[in-house]
């Protein structure tokens, strides 16, 4: 037991709130997004995203070609890396397990509402942020979205979805 949990560790790692990482889910300004007592998944959102990310943002005007290029090298992950309470004001970190385990107590299989979160990538001058957006409302419904936000008086806007699937 001691050797799994050493090989678990080895291979995540928790994410300490930077101050920007904690400031900018405290002062994000997004309607879709419930910050009042939210479940989130501990897993930090981690994919394709550099390709998906750099494709969609080159074929608009909303970032400069240098801001794309800092953003994406911070898509490059060596570690995965899980959230913890001390990043939200009021989400409950949850594993994906707790929430497969909870749709197994319902006849319909229906799973409770929840986010699953990419880091933030920050612009280098900390003025834009992406952020990739997971919000799941049942076994077949759910939302993924590459979110951009610029940051205007102290609060993080939202500014558009470079794509967004929803089912």
């Amino acid at each position: 037991m001691v050797q799994v949990f050493l090989l678990f560790s080895c291979r995540t790692s928790t994410i300490h709130p930077a101050g920007e990482v904690k400031d900018f889910f405290a002062q994000l300004d997004d309607s879709s997004l419930v910050k009042d007592h939210f479940m989130l998944v501990d897993s930090v959102q981690y994919d394709s995203w550099k390709q998906i990310f750099t494709t969609y943002a080159l074929q608009d005007s909303s970032l400069a070609r240098p801001d794309i290029d800092f953003m994406a090298a911070q898509m490059e992950v060596a570690d995965q890396e899980v959230w913890t309470p001390d990043t939200f004001d009021s989400a409950s970190i949850i594993s994906k397990h707790y929430v497969d385990s909870l749709s197994k107590f319902c006849a319909a299989g229906h799973r409770p509402h929840y986010y699953i979160f990419s880091k933030p990538y920050f612009s280098r001058d900390k003025n834009y942020c992406v952020l990739f957006y997971n919000y799941y409302v049942g076994r077949n419904c759910a939302e993924t979205s590459l979110r951009l936000y610029r940051k205007d008086r102290g609060k993080w806007l939202y500014v558009k979805s470079y794509f967004s699937i929803v089912s």
